[in-house]
């Protein structure tokens, strides 16, 4: 009966360097092996400070391996973890009919996410490749205990290059990361692009424009962020109230500013076409060139309310009422560090 203690493994991924000795840990995460130093574990990792030495443990004898771990892929095949080999349930005698629990979901993301995780142990800089990647490091940095490392390495990632946030799903999951990360940009941008959105609403039978903010509901999100939302949609519904006022006392020589509107074609309600405010006070904007000494009254009467208030994303395509954000102001102003909820103070948890 052949021995079935070791996970087959495709590829192998050392950790290596000029300054740093032999690999003396073997970490199988799935199909992959990765070779790293345990002192390098231990130092930012509170779960493998505790248990690669522990009483139940005992020493690999494969060469300059000293420690072997291996993949536990849990019985609902929902979850996994890294299990000490010689307390794997792997043993040579085990029956070969009986077939391992297969993970039901992308194991090459939470290879990914590992190997994120490790890198930010060793202090190396590797790009985020997603949000679920993030996530999922995160998940892993919390069971691992060592969030605190992972979310240094996470800012210098978004410093680098963010993670363009679109999809509503997306936005909320990586909120809880940013909350378990205890990472300030990251958690304020997220609220702020939640708060932010609007749905398009219902016009008039021949399409129009949406009266007013939808898209926002306050009970569908965690209790412990509503009070943080609540504030954002209030410091965007401001704006909104604010750039309003704005073009109605905006004067464009001898004509009324809501006659000058009103003769824009692209303003003027397309057949079947309904927009959010979004989208219509960004095609305002955009009317006249932006030269044009004529509409630069309109343009100063929307600039904050069309302005990116977001801290990490910061690019050029990134506009309120276009593209991705068409349906999204990105404007929320509220968040002081007082309203951050977490001890900013704190350096482990």
């Amino acid at each position: 009966m052949a021995s079935r203690s070791r996970q087959q493994v495709e590829r192998t991924i050392p950790f290596t360097g000029k300054d740093l000795p032999t690999p003396d840990t073997s970490l199988i995460v799935f199909d992959v092996d990765f070779q790293v130093h345990s002192i390098v574990l231990k130092r930012h990792s509170q779960f493998f400070a505790t248990f690669l030495d522990s009483a139940d443990k005992s020493s690999s004898s494969n060469g300059p391996v000293k420690y072997e771990w291996i993949t536990k892929v849990e019985d609902n095949g929902r979850s996994w973890s890294l299990i000490a080999l010689e307390n794997s349930q792997l043993p040579s005698t085990v029956d070969e009919n009986i077939e391992p629990q297969v993970y039901q979901y992308n194991t090459d993301r939470e290879v990914r996410a590992f190997n994120f995780l490790l890198c930010a142990m060793y202090g190396r800089n590797l790009g985020l490749d997603g949000a679920h990647v993030l996530c999922t490091a995160t998940d892993l940095a919390d069971y691992y205990r060592t969030l605190p490392t992972l979310s240094k390495s996470v800012d210098a990632a978004l410093r680098r290059n963010p993670l363009e946030l679109t999809d509503d799903d997306d936005m909320v999951k990586v909120l809880d990361a940013a909350y378990q990360l205890r990472h300030a940009d990251l958690f304020r941008d997220c609220i702020s692009l939640l708060a932010g959105k609007i749905e398009i609403l219902q016009g008039n039978q021949h399409g129009g424009i949406g009266n007013g903010l939808g898209g926002f509901d306050i009970n569908s999100f965690d209790l412990k962020y509503q009070p943080l939302l609540s504030k954002a949609r209030a410091s965007v519904t401001r704006r909104v109230s604010e750039a309003t006022q704005n073009l109605l006392n905006t004067p464009l020589g001898s004509e009324p500013v809501g006659v000058a509107i009103s003769k824009l074609k692209v303003h003027n309600p397309y057949v079947d076409e309904e927009i959010t405010l979004p989208v219509y006070f960004r095609r305002l904007y955009e009317a006249y060139d932006v030269q044009d000494a004529y509409w630069q009254p309109v343009r100063e009467a929307l600039h904050d309310v069309l302005s990116n208030g977001l801290l990490l994303e910061q690019s050029p395509f990134i506009l309120a009422g276009k593209g991705e954000f068409q349906n999204r102001f990105l404007c929320a102003d509220w968040v002081l560090d007082d309203d951050i909820p977490w001890d900013r103070t704190q350096k482990d948890w």
